[in-house]
């Protein structure tokens, strides 16, 4: 690609599909008239395949300071996908918490009674933390809809930065409620 001045344009084929730089005569973003600048899209492939994200760049020969955009429909599906897990994890978190009920009606020895107590309070608390993280996904959400409407659907870079550390904290909540699960499943082996 032939950068200053250059209105040359190529096309590189990839697994997801086709990359495209091309010329923008004219780009108007934010009422901003802008000429002579470049749109490169690119499809990101990720790891599980639900990650998957598309990528626009646009560049100016003359400046060369990239802007990142991505597919808000694309933010949109994580945040659905991530809010139902926690309703999946909620789901089962009750359902340990119920048949922990049941295991302390059973229990005599004082060691398994603070057990008992113990995961009582665990699940507790971790039932806060998945409503309050489904609670922040939801207004994410919510603001990423409006960036939608205000950007000419593009996310600006505080929305994305939100995305990336509600993604991060989603992850260290997953992490967290599968090691309770595995934890209070060995406390039931014991017991039995």
């Amino acid at each position: 690609m032939n950068l200053p001045g250059s209105k040359s344009c190529f096309a590189h084929s990839n697994s997801f599909g086709q990359s495209m730089v091309k010329p923008l005569k004219h780009f108007c973003t934010n009422s901003l008239f802008l000429e002579n600048w470049f749109k490169l899209q690119i499809g990101l492939t990720g790891n599980p395949p639900s990650h998957t994200v598309a990528v626009t760049f646009i560049f100016s020969p003359q400046k060369f300071t990239p802007m990142v955009t991505t597919d808000i429909s694309q933010l949109t599906a994580e945040c659905n996908s991530w809010r139902e897990q926690m309703r999946n994890y909620r789901e089962e978190i009750t359902n340990l918490k119920n048949q922990l009920r049941q295991i302390a009606l059973k229990v005599t020895r004082y060691d398994q009674l603070q057990d008992v107590e113990h995961y009582e309070n665990q699940f507790h608390i971790q039932l806060i933390n998945i409503h309050d993280l489904k609670h922040s996904i939801k207004v994410h959400d919510y603001k990423t809809m409006l960036a939608k409407a205000n950007n000419n659907g593009q996310v600006n870079h505080t929305t994305m930065a939100e995305h990336e550390h509600l993604f991060s904290e989603y992850r260290r909540l997953q992490s967290l409620l599968d090691e309770l699960k595995d934890r209070f499943r060995q406390f039931i082996s014991k017991l039995n």
